[in-house]
């Protein structure tokens, strides 16, 4: 199984460049190629639940692999969707006007477009959900067979980033992004809490405070940027964040604070200055990274039912192709859907 890992190591080592600093390397484009090779390990780590690995090396190390990277596979998702909306804030005035049909309204749209294709086939395989399940799925707070934890968080974080707009909109003279920025990350540790006490595991919030992280740094990009950009300050910042992140992960694997999930955030962000992966597979999968985190489960489930899963090669064999074939129909589906309901 560790094959899978070196598939993916093998497409992020296509067209991979070195620099000393690579002035693009938050452009939509270089984010964009990181998102899809994290779309590929979170795919990798879903397909873990379906399979009863072997005590072999191979399968092992996959399973040390995957339990390496943990939630900080989701991370960087969070935190450049933070630094986006913080960057679209600061440069469009009108930026919140549309705020939530574009981004809350479209991304419930698509969610609830694969909402029905679980409910159909779920029900035809004879799955039966509690009533609550039924009730809350279409905002991500039950599941009926999918993923849902992750739609849930960011459909919470837009949706507290607007009422943060409001507020300081009707509160504050000369609204300003910094403004829009403490106020979210308030609330979002208020969402914090309540997950926390909602019983929620772990992972529904050990990571969504590196939405505002990423907002934090659109702000003070530029006096990062002129350490980043000079060679030594920047090899000493790396390797800090690097040992940091490393000493924090060892002596807390299980973090609730999410203090891990920043550090990790930053050193991707520190990394992909010096280096650069960007190649036209990863563009697709990063293009098609939320149809293939929210389609994935479709077909594990429907494989499952076959009993495919008992050979754990087989199962992937099948089942990542078909992932990847599904979400690209589906990506077409949700651009139908978009023109139907003018997003």
């Amino acid at each position: 199984m560790i094959t899978l890992f070196l598939i993916l190591l093998a497409i992020m080592l296509y067209g991979i460049r070195f620099s000393s600093y690579h002035s693009d390397y938050i452009t939509p484009e270089s984010t964009n190629a990181i998102k899809g090779v994290f779309a590929v390990i979170i795919l990798y780590s879903h397909l873990r639940g379906y399979i009863v690995l072997s005590d072999s090396i191979s399968d092992q190390a996959y399973l040390f692999a995957v339990k390496g990277f943990g939630q900080f596979m989701v991370a960087p998702f969070l935190f450049y969707s933070g630094f986006g909306i913080m960057e679209s804030t600061r440069k469009k005035p009108q930026y919140f006007k549309h705020f939530p049909r574009n981004r809350i309204l479209k991304t419930l749209l698509h969610f609830d477009i694969a909402i029905l294709a679980f409910l159909a086939l779920m029900t035809i395989l004879g799955y039966r959900y509690p009533l609550v399940n039924y009730l809350t799925c279409w905002f991500g707070w039950k599941s009926i067979g999918n993923s849902n934890w992750f739609i849930f968080d960011i459909l919470a974080l837009y949706s507290l980033t607007y009422i943060a707009y409001i507020l300081l909109k009707a509160t504050a003279n000369g609204l300003q992004a910094k403004h829009i920025c403490m106020a979210t990350s308030i609330l979002s540790i208020a969402l914090w809490i309540f997950l926390r006490l909602s019983g929620k595991d772990t992972y529904w919030y050990d990571t969504i405070l590196t939405y505002p992280l990423g907002m934090w740094y659109s702000l003070y990009r530029t006096p990062i940027e002129s350490l980043l950009i000079r060679k030594k300050p920047s090899i000493l910042i790396l390797a800090g964040i690097c040992t940091i992140f490393v000493v924090w992960h060892y002596v807390f694997f299980h973090d609730p604070s999410g203090i891990g999930s920043y550090l990790f955030c930053m050193l991707v962000v520190c990394s992909s200055t010096k280096i650069r992966i960007n190649n036209a597979i990863l563009q697709w999968l990063g293009e098609h990274a939320f149809s293939i985190y929210i389609i994935q489960r479709l077909p594990m489930n429907l494989f499952q039912f076959f009993g495919w899963n008992e050979s754990p090669y087989l199962f992937a064999l099948i089942s990542i192709p078909t992932v990847l074939v599904s979400a690209h129909l589906f990506n077409r589906l949700l651009a139908k859907a978009d023109s139907i309901f003018g997003f």
